[in-house]
């Protein structure tokens, strides 16, 4: 799955690995979006605002007209004469500083985060000095980040001017010799489309289900009622039996789990390499989180996956990188299995 500008649909990517993740991250984005295209498949809008190494020029179906001041109020003044409609920006060679990398697979909410962090550690400059586009595409392990980097004293006049002239942006392009690819900006408020009708079919049904679900309830709770005065002196002479064995099944249990806490640590101690330290480690009677360092994050996730009884390997927060220790700082969640250790 790709995260970018425009709206459009890419069933290649329902493969079985990885599907139910991948099917939240599409009913929480709500739409699929547009992949990379080579250079000529993007069709140019009717008007669009080029930022290049020379400045800005305005163009009209992909032919400049003419070239944009730097004065805020000037390009305001030219743009309240153009046509009504948005305007595509286009991020020229020379406008933009690029930034490619790979980071570990997250659900859509996490993504924004993490995206963020990273370009943080890979920007030459301070990140409040500059904007930044993105792009984003779902591999099976990992999430491939395109990124072009704006400084603000280039983009903000425009940006403003934009506003001041009642105009939308309507595509954010990212032009290159070979190739173009439509980014999603960092810096303004963003509108979920609206849900496809399969997706609003799906929630009406399940709606119409959860009704008569309750409905049922409902009637069974009323019947049940009923017979509580029958049922209270069953459970009273059934009480005494069964409370010794509770007893039993707790003490029970509690070894077990006890165990199962040993046989864990030591699969940790097993499969962690010796650059990766831990400072928390929580486990409960159905799953396991740890805290910690390590030169991969998405690395220790893999090596996590081949302990016997885990399962559902995930972070339960976004990566963090320790610059000075080259190192990142991870959260990640597993489930227990209920098999024994």
């Amino acid at each position: 799955m790709s995260v970018v500008g425009d709206l459009a649909t890419d069933a290649s990517t329902f493969l079985p690995k990885g599907l139910y993740r991948r099917f939240l991250n599409r009913a929480e984005a709500g739409y699929l979006a547009e992949m990379t295209r080579p250079a000529d498949q993007i069709a140019p809008a009717i008007m669009s605002i080029r930022l290049s190494r020379q400045g800005m020029e305005l163009l009209r179906a992909g032919t400049p007209e003419a070239d944009l001041p730097k004065d805020r109020s000037l390009i305001a003044a030219m743009l309240k004469d153009l046509p009504k409609g948005p305007i595509d920006l286009v991020l020229a060679d020379g406008a933009c500083l690029d930034i490619t990398s790979t980071l570990p697979a997250a659900a859509l909410s996490e993504l924004p985060a993490l995206i963020e962090n990273e370009i943080s550690f890979q920007s030459p400059f301070d990140l409040s000095k500059a904007r930044w586009v993105w792009a984003a595409e779902e591999a099976d392990t990992a999430w491939s980040l395109k990124a072009a980097l704006v400084l603000k004293d280039s983009i903000d006049p425009l940006l403003g001017a934009l506003k001041d002239s009642d105009r939308t942006i309507g595509r954010i392009i990212r032009e290159g010799q070979s190739e173009q690819w439509i980014a999603r900006d960092s810096w303004m408020q963003e509108t979920k489309p609206t849900r496809p009708l399969w997706m609003n079919l799906c929630l009406l049904a399940a709606v119409a289900f959860l009704l008569a679900f309750t409905g049922q309830y409902v009637f069974a709770n009323r019947k049940s009622a009923a017979l509580d005065t029958e049922m209270n002196a069953a459970r009273a002479v059934l009480a005494s039996a069964t409370q010794e064995q509770t007893a039993s099944r707790i003490v029970t249990d509690a070894r077990d789990l006890s165990l199962r806490k040993i046989t864990l640590i030591n699969d940790l101690a097993r499969v962690l390499p010796d650059d990766t330290w831990l400072e928390q480690v929580s486990i409960t009677e159905d799953g396991l989180e740890i805290v910690g360092y390590a030169s991969s994050a998405a690395e220790t996730t893999q090596q996590l996956a081949g302990i016997p009884g885990l399962s559902d390997v995930r972070f339960s927060s976004p990566v963090t990188r320790d610059n000075s220790q080259n190192t990142e700082r991870f959260r990640i969640a597993a489930t227990l299995d209920g098999a024994g250790p």
